[in-house]
């Protein structure tokens, strides 16, 4: 009986998760992955990167400088 337990637990452990499962249609994976996310990262996916938005693009707002984003968002923005 635990080695069974195991067994699935192991199993489970090794599936891709649908969101990242590219064969699959894109409101499926859209639904898992909305599914995952605490509400936290649900805010931040609302806010993003736009707060931060002047200082990563040039003056009229239409172009991301590289080097500023990079230098803000070192790790990315997902």
């Amino acid at each position: 009986m635990h080695f069974c337990f195991w067994v699935s637990l192991f199993t489970n452990a090794q599936k891709k998760p649908l969101y990242k499962d590219s064969s699959q249609p894109i409101e499926k994976r859209v639904q898992d992955l909305i599914s995952r996310m605490t509400l936290e990262e649900k805010v931040a996916q609302l806010l993003g990167i736009w707060i931060e938005k002047r200082k990563i693009s040039d003056k009229d707002s239409t172009t991301v400088i590289a080097d500023s984003a990079i230098a803000l968002y070192p790790h990315g923005i997902g």
